[in-house]
């Protein structure tokens, strides 16, 4: 970090800037954890994609049903 709130070598402040991001899915009376305490910044120019790496999560975000 190169200065109060500026990340980039050019001394500029991000787009955006998530920190701590808890997203939970309810399924009937439960809530299914997603993303627990992810910290991220995007600059210009920067494509950010949070990608699962459970199946039954993945297929349940594109509306699939599970086997």
């Amino acid at each position: 970090m190169t200065g109060a709130g500026l990340d980039d070598d050019l001394g500029r402040a991000p787009l955006l800037k998530v920190r701590d991001l808890h997203v939970s899915h309810r399924i009937g009376r439960r809530a299914l954890p997603a993303v627990r305490g992810i910290d991220l910044e995007v600059a210009e120019g920067e494509v950010v994609a949070l990608v699962g790496s459970r199946a039954r999560a993945s297929r349940a975000r594109s509306g699939a049903s599970p086997s």
